[in-house]
C-alpha cells in the first residue's frame, strides 16, 4: 500500500502555505508508492481515503515551537473541530470510530513567522521547508 503525503495551508497567507508548497515538491519528484494532495485545510471528507495508505504524512505551518517538528499523531476525540477544519488528532479518532482503524499518522510542522495576507514564503521558512523536505523524503522512503 502507498504512502499519503498531505500538505495543507493557505497560500495567501504567507508562511501558512508552507505545506501545500512542499507538497508540490514532493509530487515534482514522482515517486513510486507516494501520493501527494495539496489542500487549504483538513476535512471529515479525508478520513474514509485514508484506510488506503500505509501511511500518512501531514505536513503544516505552526505558530510556535521547533522550526521543523515530526511527531506521530494518537486519536483524540478532545480536541475541537471546525464544520471545514478538523485537528489530526480528530481525524485519527474519526478514523478509528468511523472505520475501526487507527491511520499511521504522522505529522511535520514547520515553523512559521508570517500569517497575514502574503503571497509566498518568508526566507526564514523557506530556509526551514528545504530541511523539511530532506526529513519528508527520508520518511517517504522509508526512514523515519
Amino acid at each position: 500500500m502507498k504512502t499519503l503525503v498531505i500538505g495543507y495551508g493557505n497560500l495567501l497567507r504567507g508562511d501558512d502555505g508552507v505545506g501545500p508548497f512542499l507538497a508540490e515538491k514532493v509530487r515534482a519528484l514522482n515517486l513510486p508508492e507516494v501520493e501527494v494532495r495539496a489542500l487549504q485545510q483538513l476535512q471529515v471528507e479525508i478520513a474514509e481515503d485514508l484506510r488506503s495508505y500505509r501511511r500518512v504524512l501531514l505536513i503544516d505551518a505552526s505558530d510556535g515551537g521547533p522550526e521543523v517538528d515530526f511527531r506521530r499523531v494518537a486519536p483524540s476525540a478532545t480536541e475541537a473541530a471546525t464544520t471545514h477544519f478538523l485537528s489530526p488528532g480528530l481525524l485519527s479518532s474519526l478514523c478509528s470510530t468511523l472505520y475501526g482503524f487507527e491511520p499511521d499518522l504522522t505529522v511535520c510542522t514547520i515553523r512559521g513567522d508570517i500569517f497575514e495576507l502574503k503571497d509566498g514564503l518568508s526566507s526564514d521558512v523557506l530556509r526551514r521547508a528545504e530541511f523539511a523536505f530532506k526529513r519528508i523524503i527520508d520518511f517517504v522512503e522509508g526512514g523515519k
